[in-house]
């Protein structure tokens, strides 16, 4: 059989986790047409081999045929081609880091007659995962931006998350370089709208470094007044994919820091409006984008009197006053929110009573009207005074809490639903990044990274995700 057999990768460097597009042609050098099913079957029915290259340890991947496969079968005429194509990690299982042959054969009565490609040799390199920013929207879709420390020098990454039965990642993209010190924050649209392609933006020294997530897309940057930089998360996306971004910037010389507006478009960035002068840095801020466009910021700020909840309303063209929403004689820990899709924001304080060491929870919500309300209060079972380490605050789209706090000695503890109770190992001590995800808005999911092996979707006792009932 005069069949030729080529197969060629998108990319040949990959992440763990990373998928590519692989491409197969088959073309008739002879003198007689050859019987192939259609292009649109080819790429799935086309056995594959992998051979790792350090052990030689060799894999064969191929369908079972099906009886009406033959009938599909149509003639490819001498001097002709025909090209199928697939994403490699929906025909293997995703390969541990490590250097590897694939090829593609065709398979033609006995293995006397089989035609095999041109091995395409492809590397993939272990991840380490640092500086992980998820968004907040309840959905299985979840993006999440992170550092990659095993490129030299480090990767920013975007990875897909799909948090649902049978779920997992589902895409990972590798983006621009930085630093080991990057913190990437990603952005949200208007409520309910298109995630499909995130802003993602960054502090570089005292520069502001941004990305929009499309083909040949290069990072811009704009020099940022002031002698410090934060931003706040998320970027706002309006319906024409624009992105605009709150920084604080603290002045120099000790003079009142402030929010300055970042205007965002292909490649280029102006500065906007400022907001009026703050006194220090927020303990916590985010800003929120309800479907009607309105935003809103939301900071936690900590003073000799207590913690302070506010918010600010904020356009294209300025950065409103302070509005105080809530206070409390305590030290603020951290704080989260999340908008649901109902246009109601959520959001939980994490502080601490000076006098008695005791941990506690504040509830607030915003409604539809944008009226504020507090909630609820919650105790969170933790030794007094017990020093914490590192915390944070997830929401779920009816307004629970749910908070990792880890210890001094390295351990971590999950509260949820009035109970705090240690994580199972190995995420008990890990000192990779954890965050929690919800699945169907409301079941807590660890996002968890792995050495050298990206991230894991794990219930809270440590299990993997329930398959999926398709």
């Amino acid at each position: 059989m005069s069949l030729h057999v080529e197969l060629k990768s998108a990319k040949t460097d990959l992440l763990f986790q990373e998928d590519t597009e692989i491409e197969l042609e088959f073309a008739n050098r002879g003198g007689e047409p050859i019987f192939l099913l259609p292009p649109e079957y080819l790429g799935q029915v086309t056995p594959l081999r992998i051979t790792e290259v350090r052990t030689g340890e060799e894999r064969l991947y191929r369908r079972a045929g099906r009886p009406r496969d033959r009938e599909r079968e149509s003639p490819l005429a001498p001097g002709k081609s025909v090209t199928g194509s697939f994403r490699l990690l929906g025909r293997i299982p995703e390969p541990a880091p490590g250097e590897y042959e694939l090829s593609a054969f065709h398979e033609h009565g006995e293995d006397a007659n089989r035609i095999e490609s041109r091995p395409v040799r492809i590397k993939v390199h272990p991840t380490v995962p640092r500086n992980v920013a998820l968004d907040t929207l309840q959905g299985e879709g979840m993006w999440g931006a992170w550092m990659n420390l095993g490129a030299q020098p480090p990767d920013v990454v975007l990875t897909l998350f799909d948090v649902a039965a049978g779920g997992g990642v589902s895409k990972v993209l590798p983006l621009a370089k930085a630093t080991l010190h990057t913190r990437p924050v990603l952005s949200l649209p208007v409520n309910r709208g298109d995630r499909s392609r995130p802003w993602i933006a960054w502090i570089d020294g005292g520069a502001f470094v941004f990305l929009r997530v499309s083909p040949g897309s290069d990072p811009g940057r704009i020099e940022l007044p002031g002698s410090e930089a934060e931003i706040v998360p998320a970027l706002y996306v309006d319906a024409a994919g624009t992105a605009t971004a709150l920084v604080w910037l603290a002045e120099p010389g000790g003079r009142p820091s402030r929010f300055q507006i970042v205007h965002l478009a292909a490649g280029e960035a102006r500065l906007g409006a400022c907001g009026e002068s703050v006194a220090r840095r927020p303990a916590w801020a985010m800003s929120h984008s309800f479907s009607d466009g309105t935003r809103l910021l939301t900071t936690l700020d900590d003073s000799r009197e207590g913690a302070t909840l506010s918010s600010r309303a904020w356009s294209e063209s300025r950065v409103g006053p302070v509005d105080p929403l809530a206070a409390w004689k305590t030290r603020p820990v951290t704080a989260g929110a999340t908008l649901n899709l109902n246009d109601v924001l959520h959001g939980w304080v994490l502080m601490r009573e000076e006098k008695t060491g005791r941990l506690e929870l504040a509830g607030w919500k915003i409604d539809v009207e944008r009226k504020f309300a507090e909630v609820d209060r919650q105790a969170v079972e933790w030794p007094l005074f017990e020093p914490i380490d590192r915390s944070l605050v997830r929401v779920t789209r009816t307004g629970a809490p749910a908070v990792l706090l880890c210890d001094v000695k390295g351990g971590w503890w999950f509260h949820y639903r009035g109970a705090c109770r240690p994580l199972p190992e190995p995420m008990r001590t890990t000192r990779l990044p954890l965050d929690v995800a919800f699945m169907g808005g409301e079941e807590p999911v660890l996002v968890c990274a792995e050495a050298g092996r990206g991230f894991r979707l794990r219930m809270m006792n440590g299990r993997p995700l329930p398959p999926s009932p398709l």
